[in-house]
């Protein structure tokens, strides 16, 4: 026992300073070694000493045990959490088709629903991929709506993906009137999108709403197209100096619209001609 308690003189005086302390709790300290008191109390002692000693890999297990569980409820909830997160998106996904619905299409235009697949990371982004193509009736040409508002035209179209321009690409161009004084000009894409062919008499100021004029064969009538930036204060040509900013933001395109214009395949054949 000496030899042990040599060897081991930290364990041993770790014993001694519990057994300290638990002879100053009872009642007095000389009362303690009151016979026959003193090998009662001392038998006591050494009980909850043992019970304690016992008690501590309980302990770590109960600990142990307690640590897994927690892990498992976080695990959990942050299943449940990635759930809920599902949901809302699935949610939104639906308000939008829903609004996308109520879009004021003409019953002959057949408008196809088609995701957007890629683009738009930046609201100078000029082009978009979406998800349909030949296999679903689609042809290069054919207008891409999104809401009330005229996003681009199909450029070029694969089996099942299209390429889109969008109103800011310079090679696009939409025929507009100003929806306050049904002013004629043309919408064109670029760095900064202008509104060429303005009748120099005509009026048209800054703020002003262009829409689609439903002209050129291609884009439908009634859809917003961008609106009024600045107007040359000198008249000196034939036509105004009209700078306007388009209505979609390349950022928000999820879901659009494509639709077969009903002049699109006569104006093509007659190109042709």
């Amino acid at each position: 026992m000496i030899d042990f308690f040599l060897r081991h003189r930290r364990l041993a005086f770790f014993i001694l300073l519990i057994l300290l302390t638990a002879l100053l709790r009872f009642s007095g300290f000389f009362s303690f070694f009151s016979f026959p008191a003193f090998p009662v109390k001392i038998a006591g002692v050494a009980g909850d000493f043992t019970d304690w000693i016992i008690s501590v890999p309980s302990q770590f297990f109960v600990s142990g045990q307690a640590s897994t569980e927690n892990d498992s409820l976080r695990i959990e909830a942050s299943k449940l959490k990635i759930a809920e997160l599902e949901c809302l998106n699935i949610r939104k996904e639906n308000d939008r088709l829903k609004e996308l619905l109520d879009i004021p299409l003409e019953e002959e235009l057949k408008p196809m629903g088609a995701k957007v697949l890629m683009g738009g990371i930046s609201s100078f982004s000029r082009s978009i991929f979406v998800n349909r193509g030949t296999a679903d009736g689609v042809e290069a040409g054919s207008p891409v709506l999104f809401e009330d508002k005229v996003a681009g035209k199909i450029i070029k179209a694969g089996r099942h993906v299209s390429l889109v321009y969008l109103v800011n690409h310079p090679e696009i161009s939409v025929d507009v009137i100003v929806a306050r004084t049904g002013t004629r000009g043309v919408f064109t894409g670029g760095t900064v999108c202008k509104v060429k062919y303005v009748d120099s008499e005509q009026e048209i100021v800054p703020g002003d709403e262009l829409y689609s004029s439903g002209r050129g064969g291609v884009f439908p009538q009634r859809f917003r197209v961008g609106i009024v930036d600045s107007v040359a204060s000198q008249k000196t040509g034939v036509f105004q100096k009209v700078t306007a900013t388009p209505v979609i933001d390349p950022r928000k395109l999820d879901f659009v619209f494509i639709v077969k214009s009903p002049g699109l395949s006569e104006i093509k054949d007659m190109a042709q001609e």
